[in-house]
């Protein structure tokens, strides 16, 4: 399952894919990443496709999965 952050703030509309098929992990490693304050929620890519049709958006490229920039340790 692919999971996505709904991201908030100036990248309101943008949705962030994710490296992760847990959503806790998925949610760690969101906390302990430079996205820490500009996320607010993980939803799956069928979630994400309804949020766009009703109300816009942008999924990013699935490349951004492998930016992600989190504490390993933590997330481990």
């Amino acid at each position: 399952m692919k999971l996505y952050a709904s991201l908030v703030g100036p990248l309101l509309g943008l949705y962030y894919p994710l490296p992760f098929e847990d959503e806790t992990i998925c949610r760690l490693a969101l906390q302990t990443s430079r996205l820490a304050n500009l996320w607010c929620a993980v939803y799956p890519e069928d979630e994400i496709n309804d949020h766009i049709t009703k109300w816009g958006g942008i999924k990013l490229d699935d490349s951004y999965s492998k930016r992600l920039d989190y504490d390993s340790s933590i997330v481990k």
